[in-house]
């Protein structure tokens, strides 16, 4: 990244961020086993590898290679200013400076290197295209053990790569070719051409049959190869804010919303040139990273139009019209008016328009008409201070076109602190064997933390809850109808317990487990969750249609995979949740922290009373999620919280295992949850 640190990424999304700083500054970072960084790095005494807080000082090393460090750090290999290459173990200082690696390199310069998983053996790439494998040279041993030798390529060597289990390496030499072989006699195994901006590090997955290719333009190139070719199946893309992105052949894109946000889709014009992120409805392909792995993929956007081979259809272009504030009804909303640029645009390619009030999607029951020549009218309740428009039209394929924008300063004379709602459900009581530990308390702990902590910020914190058997899907709907808030004001609904996805006519729908006395006559099926579930689509619409344009949505549910896999025929992922609840965010305009557990054996903590994402939320709303330190911890703070610091809560609570990966989205505008008021927070921050 562009401050010095380095992100690593697992399969299932997990990112951690490696190093603050120059830490690794320009080299990157060995990972042992369980992902921790090992770093080197050259300042004004040469080059230096940072290990468990020490530091080694390799004076004898040439500047322009890179040491190669084991994966452990204990060993190293570098090339000497006085000639050829010395191996050394670190963890005994300088005693070992005569150790070498002769023969294969005596004649010719090491160009690249790597070590074995185990770090007994080395293998040295030279600039006239030679491949060696030596044993490191153990104790009492100067020279180490060449093992084999052979010409790898008819140019220099500039990256060389061995596979977790040490059984292959991959090389690439300065003309872009790449040769997989086997270490055991450097039979080769398939060779490719890469790009010319493919000139980073390779990383070898031999049991998946990948290789991962740094390219100059900062994305990652996945190849899949075979004995008879490699083919690329995706990219990896990284941005400087620690986000991430994958997207296949096809178009379909996974990754956090900052990774998305970062990428548009480049057409030949500035008109075709559109954020990926409007692509969402056909192409967002939760845990695609993995999917790619599949010999038979189960994707949710089965069929996708091939955005690289066919292009896409261009959607319709808005604007709104200047917002004049007059009223135009008893009820003292304003009129917001919403064009298509081309009045011609067929009609029937229009899949819908949107428009948003300060991040949030105004219901269709507001849009009064819609006039000839593609003319929308929205009635909307203006709140005092700034008011933000955004409207947004959708053509084939659900491809979102270009947002328009308007603002309007609605004045008044005193506006007075708003009020927070929280509404919090937690069930334990569900059927044999699906019956939870911790709903009832992290239902309760929600409250309590919220009204601890934010009341400083809010005129009133009113909470209620629903447990148990009082927690059915009537009283939820119309216990958050009932208390929904004021427009300017904050709701935040709270739910703990089951979640469930089903494949419909119309594709996958998730649905929110309510309580219900079905659940304790017979086993769960199919037609009891659609009867007595909550879809997600409903979730969104309803949520929509409340006054509140703050409105934070947190789900810590979980799910049997036995009763899915009785259901489905098979085990569900996550990805039908994950793609329900960001379409609730991003078209909702509704923020998102979902806990999104597909392993049974990680439900609850059995350290703490509480499931693993509430354990984050609570940590977050006490101080923790407050990273500018402004003494007020927002709903974009918590949601980077939670989502940060899950991958690593099985370090935290060592008894633990939680194979989770919380899922976040904020696509409406960021508020305050807890905290100080803004002018006291200022004064306590020194400003």
């Amino acid at each position: 990244l562009r401050d010095g640190s380095w992100i690593t990424l697992r399969p299932d999304g997990a990112t951690r961020v490696l190093g603050t700083g120059s830490a690794f500054s320009g080299i990157a970072p060995v990972l042992s086993d369980d992902g921790s960084a090992l770093g080197h790095y050259m300042d004004g005494e040469g080059w230096r590898v940072s290990r468990d807080g020490r530091i080694d000082v390799l004076h004898e090393a040439v500047r322009d290679f890179p040491p190669v460090l084991s994966h452990n750090g204990a060993r190293v290999i570098f090339r000497m200013t006085a000639g050829g290459v010395a191996a050394r173990e670190l963890t005994n200082g300088d005693a070992d400076v005569g150790k070498r690696l002769e023969k294969c390199v005596d004649d010719t310069q090491v160009t690249a290197g790597s070590f074995t998983p185990d770090g007994g053996g080395v293998l040295l790439g030279d600039e006239q295209g030679n491949l060696c494998w030596w044993l490191f040279p153990e104790p009492g041993d100067g020279v180490g053990s060449l093992l084999a030798r052979r010409q790898a390529h008819s140019s220099a060597i500039l990256t060389v790569a061995v596979d977790h289990e040490g059984k292959r390496a991959a090389t690439r030499d300065e003309g872009g070719t790449v040769w997989v072989w086997s270490v055991a006699g450097f039979q080769s195994v398939v060779s490719f051409e890469l790009a010319p901006a493919a000139s980073g590090p390779l990383v070898l997955d031999a049991r998946r049959g990948w290789i991962f290719v740094g390219e100059q333009n900062g994305i990652v190139g996945i190849y899949s190869y075979t004995p008879e070719e490699a083919v690329r199946i995706g990219n990896l893309v990284a941005t400087n804010d620690g986000g991430w992105a994958v997207l296949d052949r096809e178009g379909r894109f996974d990754g956090p919303q900052s990774g998305i946000d970062a990428l548009v889709w480049s057409g030949e014009t500035a008109a075709q040139t559109l954020p990926v992120d409007a692509f969402s409805e056909g192409y967002f392909e939760p845990g695609l990273l993995t999917k790619l792995d599949d010999e038979a993929p189960h994707y949710l956007n089965e069929q996708p139009r091939d955005l690289s081979e066919d292009g896409y259809v261009q959607p319709p272009a808005v604007s709104i019209d200047p917002v004049d504030g007059q009223v135009v009804n008893d009820q003292g909303d304003i009129r917001v008016r919403v064009r298509l640029e081309d009045p011609d645009y067929p009609r029937e390619s229009v899949s819908g328009v949107r428009l948003y009030h300060n991040g949030k999607l105004v219901p269709l029951d507001r849009m009064t008409a819609e006039a000839e020549g593609g003319v929308f009218d929205y009635e909307v309740r203006l709140l005092p201070g700034q008011n933000s428009f955004s409207a947004v039209a959708a053509g084939p394929g659900e491809v979102e076109g270009k947002a328009a924008t308007a603002t309007f300063l609605a004045t008044a004379e005193k506006i007075s602190r708003p009020r927070m709602q929280v509404v919090s459900i937690g069930i334990n009581d569900y059927w044999p064997g699906g019956h939870l530990d911790h709903g009832l308390d992290d239902a309760k702990a929600v409250v309590s933390t919220f009204r601890a902590r934010s009341g400083r910020l809010f005129q009133e914190v009113g909470a209620v809850t629903l447990l148990d058997s009082s927690a059915n899907a009537t009283a939820i709907k119309e216990l958050i109808s009932r208390h929904s808030p004021a427009p300017r004001d904050v709701l935040v609904v709270f739910f703990a317990g089951h979640g469930y996805a089903l494949k419909k006519k119309d594709g996958w729908e998730w649905y929110l487990i309510p309580y219900s006395r079905v659940w304790e006559r017979r086993p769960m099926v199919r037609e009891d969750i659609s009867r007595y579930g909550i879809p997600s689509r409903e979730l969104m619409r309803f949520l929509t249609t409340i006054p509140a344009t703050k409105i934070f949505l947190i789900l810590d549910s979980c799910r049997s995979g036995a009763v899915v896999e009785a259901m489905e025929g098979r085990a569900f992922d996550d990805a039908v949740g994950r793609k329900a609840l960001r379409r609730i965010a991003r078209v909702g305009g509704i923020h998102v922290l979902a806990a999104s557990r597909a392993n049974e054996d990680a439900i609850e903590l059995r350290t703490v009373p509480h499931g693993a994402l509430t354990f984050l939320l609570i940590e977050g709303m006490r101080g923790k999620a407050d990273l500018n330190r402004d003494q007020q911890v927002t709903v974009r703070e918590i949601v980077g919280y939670a989502t940060r610091e899950m991958p690593l809560l099985s370090q935290r609570l060592v008894s633990e295992t939680i194979s989770q990966m919380p899922v976040g989205y904020s696509r409406g505008a960021d508020f305050a949850l807890a905290g100080e008021p803004q002018d006291q927070a200022a004064t306590a921050a020194g400003r």
